[in-house]
């Protein structure tokens, strides 16, 4: 296990004790570490799993003791499961993982309680959902097997908040009371006038560019690394994601023979063609917006394009950051720090 640990994150030795997440563990590099595992040992992990058990001598105990290979795979996993605590339900985005979220679990702590809802599919088994509705749907089922009655605190970045959302809408028709619904950076898509599409890609490029040289001039030098690191990995993730895998490699992928990658690459690619499609309908709930200082000319919105769907209860709560670093350090913590005060206020 510790040498799988350390070929997975690019190290020369890993201490047994050491976190996979402190050590620099990511999305990508925990569905590689997860399908190594599984080829050497038979034993299929979850995210769940890895969340619980992130060290090298924590697994192999977890290994003595359970085994492992006949789970139902769940798309909520616990990723600081604290009890007696509000529970914020975190939907993940166009890669499928929740990992994202590692940074802003840990700042809610230990005042709130983290979930995530991962993607269908990332087990190369179960059957990737092909639209938001579809998602919302399957991802409110097990919530609601798993917490019975609300209030449900809901939230997802970017393409994860259009999730929320569609929860919120199935949970307030099924009678049920809803907290907050934080939309995370999270811009109604569908909102956008249609344009020439090189203009905008052209504009765009110029503009992220700005954005991260923006993020870096307000941060401090040692979190520079971390930052530079992380938009590599999402560049990549992205990317990959639009690569079209050919038909066999999807199947191979799907049905366990395949790489990790593949399986990505295919995730990334229903999640890009869900949220592009995705049409929302008016909803009857209280929906907090986070939104960056600046954003992109083609996002001109104040309001992100929620306003008109809730009737105008909204709340517009802005960030002193840019586009593509709310959920990192250091500005993270601003983002934890104003999720505290509204579930403080609600519960």
């Amino acid at each position: 296990l510790a040498a799988m640990f350390a070929e997975v994150l690019g190290l020369e030795t890993v201490g047994v004790t050491e976190s996979f997440f402190d050590l620099g563990g990511h999305s990508v590099l925990a569905v590689k570490l997860i399908a190594r595992i599984e080829h050497h040992f038979g034993k299929r992990l979850t995210l769940a799993h890895l969340f619980r058990v992130p060290t090298v001598a924590e697994m192999a105990t977890y290994f003595r003791i359970h085994q492992l290979g006949n789970d139902d795979w769940k798309s909520l996993v616990p990723i600081v499961p604290i009890k007696h605590k509000p529970i914020l339900f975190l939907v993940h985005g166009a890669g499928g993982n929740v990992l994202l979220y590692w940074e802003l679990a840990r700042r809610l702590t230990p005042d709130v309680a983290t979930y995530g809802f991962q993607s269908q599919g990332l087990d190369r088994k179960t059957r990737p959902l092909a639209s938001i509705g579809e998602m919302a749907a399957h991802y409110v089922a097990e919530l609601r097997g798993f917490q019975p009655e609300g209030p449900y605190h809901l939230g997802g970045y970017c393409m994860g908040g259009a999730v929320a959302y569609e929860m919120a809408r199935i949970l307030r028709k099924q009678g049920m009371e809803v907290g907050i619904v934080a939309m995370l950076d999270s811009y109604n898509l569908n909102w956008i006038p249609s344009f020439d599409e090189r203009r905008r890609g052209f504009s765009a490029w110029g503009q992220t560019l700005f954005f991260h040289v923006d993020n870096l001039r307000q941060m401090k030098l040692r979190y520079f690394p971390a930052y530079l690191l992380e938009k590599l990995r999402m560049t990549d993730e992205l990317a990959r994601g639009r690569v079209k895998a050919g038909i066999e490699k999807v199947k191979k992928a799907l049905a366990g023979n395949g790489s990790a990658d593949a399986t990505l690459e295919y995730i990334q690619e229903i999640n890009d063609q869900a949220i592009w499609s995705f049409v929302p309908e008016p909803g009857d709930f209280h929906l907090t917006v986070f939104k960056p200082e600046k954003n992109y000319d083609f996002m001109p919105d104040r309001n992100m394009g929620w306003a008109d769907l809730v009737g105008g209860d909204l709340e517009v709560v802005e960030l002193p950051v840019n586009p593509h670093a709310m959920l990192l350090e250091p500005m993270v913590q601003n983002l934890a720090r104003e999720l505290k005060l509204r579930l403080k206020m609600l519960t």
